[in-house]
């Protein structure tokens, strides 16, 4: 209880604890009046109240509590300010199971007792919380005191807020781990002095080729530098450098894996990392293996190259075409009688024309062979491949596409000769195709192509179609050839016979 006196002048000390012990009516509690304390009791209160470390005192068989300023900002409004004085079972009642064994230990003449970061639950502020100290419990001596112990002095202090900083921390780790070791990417840290790696995830043996523990021994900076190829090694070593210096640096190189030899690209992120003084003292990375990525990038450089020359060799090809198709125009309209006679005529050249195209498109890259152009014009114009009147003989002989075009268009006007005015309209009439490729006197090859056709109406033949005197499969065979593709051509007409030939150079 208190009392409405001036107090004297013990215990020193101008806080609110001090001033609530000298008012206390100290004489209704198991402690008796103050003035009648043991010296030891008196000692340890002073120095009680005037410390700003949280500090509590037991005395006695009823253990009870004397305690200071800064401990009375840990206890709530719950208890304060009403524990002074008080019985110390009565007071902390839902922790009394684990520190009423602790207290009476050193009560019993037992050592003090140290515990950290421990949880202590209390209630404060209307609610129980999960509180975690650090105390000790030191015997007070008194002579007079059973075993020599007159009470506990408490120090503590609460650290719920570094516990759970601390836990926090642990869990950012933990997942920071978590991530690490799920990452497909290598993450690492290296000492800011040493530069050695202190940490790597396990993308870096799948990477680099070589198991964690290996990488992480002896100097590994020197290790890792070895690891680079030499023409990026220099500048590998001076961005670490500059990391140190506190830069970011995204940055690429290639390193040598031990384990298979092979090449990899590496995409690094290098960052410093910062103490509470803005010190670097470590360096952090991510280290992405970006030779996928190089090796697409080259894929990409390499078909957008390859599309250029596909582009150059269209354009090359359209020029060529309209050129051909305005030659066929030209001399199909000067050998025409009528504008019918020129529809028909020059359609059928165009037809020939795209059947050739046709086949560039099907064959892509691959080489067209002379037996595709031969069958493709005898085909297109209704000749009947599988009977006895027309043989097809002669090797598999690639033609460059610079001369397929013209190449085609001739043995189209020999085709279509032979359907409508040769062997192949007359039902007696056959045709034998036969080439072959053979090497010059200066070993350069070359193509010999022979068109016969036996069983015609010579008659016919000299008046009609394309292949008369003068006309545009004529000029084709005789003028357009020898030009264009520097071959060599004769074309006879004889009793029922017709005979061709085409021999010309394979230059590939």
């Amino acid at each position: 209880m208190v009392v409405d006196y001036i107090p004297s002048d013990w215990p020193a000390g101008d806080g609110e604890m001090a001033e609530r012990v000298r008012r206390l009516d100290w004489s209704q509690t198991p402690l008796g009046a103050s003035a009648d304390w043991p010296t030891s009791l008196r000692v340890a209160t002073r120095l009680l109240l005037n410390t700003r470390h949280p500090m509590f005192i037991w005395w006695g068989r009823e253990l009870t509590q004397i305690y200071n300023d800064a401990y009375r900002d840990t206890m709530g409004s719950e208890r304060h300010p009403a524990a002074l004085g008080q019985a110390g079972a009565e007071t902390w009642a839902e922790i009394w199971d684990v520190i009423g064994p602790q207290i009476t230990d050193v009560m019993a003449g037992g050592p003090a007792t140290w515990h950290e970061d421990q949880l202590v639950p209390v209630t404060r502020h209307g609610e129980l919380q999960a509180v975690w100290w650090t105390y000790s419990f030191s015997p007070i001596d008194e002579a007079s005191a059973p075993k020599g112990v007159g009470g506990v002095m408490v120090i503590c202090r609460d650290v719920t807020a570094e516990h759970l900083a601390k836990e926090a921390a642990v869990a950012s780790a933990r997942r920071l781990q978590e991530f690490g070791e799920a990452s497909t990417d290598v993450l690492w840290i290296r000492d800011a002095e040493t530069l050695n790696w202190t940490y790597l995830t396990p993308a870096f043996e799948t990477i680099y080729g070589m198991p964690r523990d290996e990488a992480l021994a002896g100097n590994n900076y020197s290790n890792w530098l070895d690891l680079i190829v030499p023409e990026d090694r220099d500048r590998a070593r001076s961005i670490i450098g500059r990391v140190v210096d506190g830069e970011r640096i995204t940055f690429e190189y290639r390193v040598q894996r031990p384990r298979d030899g092979a090449i990899r690209w590496l995409r690094n992120t290098d960052f410093p990392i910062h103490d509470a003084e803005g010190r670097v003292v470590a360096i952090g990375g991510v280290g992405h293996d970006a030779t996928r990525e190089k090796q697409i990038e080259e894929t990409l450089r390499t078909s957008e190259a390859e599309l250029q020359l596909m582009v150059g060799e269209l354009q090359h090809r359209t020029r060529n075409l309209i050129g051909v198709v305005g030659t066929i125009m030209r001399q199909v309209v000067a050998s025409s009688a009528s504008l019918a006679d020129f529809r028909g005529r020059f359609t059928e050249r165009l037809e020939a024309l795209s059947r050739v195209q046709g086949l560039f498109s099907r064959k892509g890259d691959e080489t067209i062979g002379m037996g595709d152009v031969v069958r493709l014009e005898l085909d297109a114009l209704g000749a009947d491949l599988s009977s006895d009147r027309v043989r097809i003989e002669g090797d598999a002989v690639a033609l460059r596409k610079s001369a397929v075009q013209t190449l085609s268009l001739a043995l189209h006007e020999l085709a279509t000769n032979a359907v409508k005015y040769g062997a192949l309209y007359a039902d007696r009439g056959s045709l034998v195709v036969r080439w072959n490729e053979y090497s010059d006197e200066t070993g350069k090859q070359r193509l010999q192509l022979v068109w016969t056709e036996t069983g015609i109406e010579t008659e016919i033949e000299e008046t009609l179609g394309p292949m008369r005197e003068g006309g545009y499969g004529r000029r084709l065979i005789e003028e357009a050839l020898p030009y264009t593709l520097k071959a060599k051509t004769t074309y006879a007409l004889g009793r029922n016979r017709l005979d061709c030939t085409i021999d010309m150079p394979l230059d590939r």
